[in-house]
């Protein structure tokens, strides 16, 4: 289920269930509805205006929106990665993009980096961002990002790890690439 805390009220609301659809449509033997869960991997995170962004975990590729003020959740373009333990989505509003790691995957290609992508809410499309200096561990749990809200993505490891990464997106810089850094 999805709650939400009424600070007001200092109590849990459940405000909407069912985002991802059911999985056992009414009219099965029990004659309920049975609905996706969520579940490893799950992230929620704050978003433009009345909207928080969403992904549903447990290897799956759903990523929507839902709007606090209306209750409605809409998906969006399908996540590159289906997220797991460690994913992580941050928010950056001064671009109108949302920056995602999917956590700790099983691809032919985790041993050798990690995945980082970009999605633009404008056009509700995702990119992945390849730099030459990417973090050299695969992220598992326990791993977050967070932004400073001006240049910066702080990246933890997780999974029993010491180590973190700063990406610098050049945000308001002339001659910059962006790039991965050890911390």
């Amino acid at each position: 289920n999805f709650y939400r805390f009424n600070i007001e009220e200092n109590s849990w609301e459940l405000p909407n269930s069912g985002f991802f659809g059911p999985h056992i449509p009414t009219g099965n033997i029990t004659g309920v509805n049975s609905y996706f869960g969520y579940g490893n991997g799950t992230y929620v995170s704050a978003g433009d205006g009345e909207n928080i962004y969403i992904t549903r975990g447990t290897y799956d590729n759903t990523f929507g929106k839902y709007n606090v003020a209306t209750g409605t959740f809409t998906e969006l373009a399908r996540l590159p990665v289906g997220a797991y333990t460690g994913s992580s989505l941050v928010y950056d509003n001064n671009e109108g993009i949302i920056y995602y790691v999917p956590g700790a995957v099983s691809t032919a290609r985790t041993s050798a980096n990690n995945y980082f992508f970009k999605y633009t809410i404008a056009t509700n499309s995702w990119s992945e961002i390849v730099t030459a200096t990417r973090p050299s561990a695969q992220v598992g749990n326990g791993s977050r990002m967070a932004y400073d809200g001006s240049r910066y993505i702080y990246l933890t490891q997780g999974n029993g790890g010491t180590h973190w990464r700063r990406y610098d997106t050049c945000r308001g810089q002339g001659i910059c690439t962006p790039s991965w850094s050890a911390n």
